[in-house]
């Protein structure tokens, strides 16, 4: 594998692929040479040239740019073109891509890629610890905007080693989502997860319809109060899949063990990605 760099960023435009000489080592050093005024979405691929729910990232993506009344007309087949294009020069293997679409050139889109590592295997069999943030929910959450990466470093900044994510609460104290994930919380044996005043992951769609099969679900979030009737948690994301939380704020969720539920709800999310990946 021929590695040209940490971190490759290319613009899309009328006379083709241009490269992004930046210094980035990461997607996230990447983030200070892209637009600040756009949208965007963050995928990974797999096997080298598939990706799980493309169609709803890219499609998501649109939805954005219509929300923030960013004029796109780029359709979907010429982004799948330009993406592959960037991941074969790469020549990464499997990547982590980011598709930036600037407010001011909507149709010449930043893609960005890094190689992607996947979460570590012992915080899906050990699970993680998060934190809450109070009065943090989005301004804009049924839009991922670069305004958005920006308020995300600040809540990310000086986290302790062993925080892994950020939960962020509204004003009446009720945990909606993570900075980059959904959260999801079982108590009395049902789950909840916030629909409302959230991005709308891709994985959390594929969740609302297998978590059923296994237990009651209610599409809203619980409050802060009742935290400590929380029996199991998990967040979600397209790279992640499902990451068992073991513990909010300091305090132990199962005794600090991923949960049963959490754990059959994995594995039913693992069978059912196999089946739907998409060729760039």
């Amino acid at each position: 594998m021929n590695v040209l760099s940490p971190c490759l960023m290319m613009q899309y435009t009328s006379e083709g692929l241009k490269r992004i000489d930046a210094p980035a080592t990461s997607l996230q050093e990447a983030i200070q040479y892209e637009p600040s005024d756009g949208v965007y979405t963050i995928a990974n691929t797999q096997g080298g040239d598939k990706v799980l729910n493309l169609s709803y990232h890219l499609q998501r993506l649109t939805n954005s740019a219509h929300h923030a009344e960013i004029g796109l007309t780029l359709d979907a087949a010429t982004l799948r073109q330009a993406l592959r294009a960037v991941i074969e020069t790469a020549q990464f293997g499997d990547v982590r891509f980011r598709i930036t679409i600037p407010r001011a050139t909507p149709n010449m889109p930043y893609l960005s890629v890094e190689p992607f590592q996947g979460i570590p295997e012992q915080l899906i069999q050990n699970g993680i610890q998060v934190i809450t943030a109070k009065d943090s929910a989005r301004h804009h959450p049924t839009t991922k905007d670069t305004a958005w990466m920006m308020e995300r470093q600040k809540l990310l900044a000086n986290l302790p080693a062993h925080i892994y994510e950020v939960i962020l609460l509204d004003e009446r104290g009720f945990l909606l989502e993570g900075t980059s994930s959904n959260f999801y919380a079982i108590r009395g044996g049902e789950l909840y997860t916030a629909t409302a005043g959230v991005l709308k992951g891709s994985i959390q769609q594929i969740v609302l319809q297998l978590a059923p099969s296994i237990l009651p679900v209610h599409p809203y979030p619980i409050h802060q109060f009742e935290m400590g009737y929380i029996t199991e948690a998990f967040i979600t994301s397209s790279s992640r899949l499902i990451v068992p939380v073991i513990g909010i704020d300091h305090v132990a969720v199962n005794d600090g063990k991923p949960g049963e539920f959490t754990q059959k709800l994995r594995h039913q999310l693992l069978e059912w990605a196999s089946d739907h990946l998409e060729t760039i």
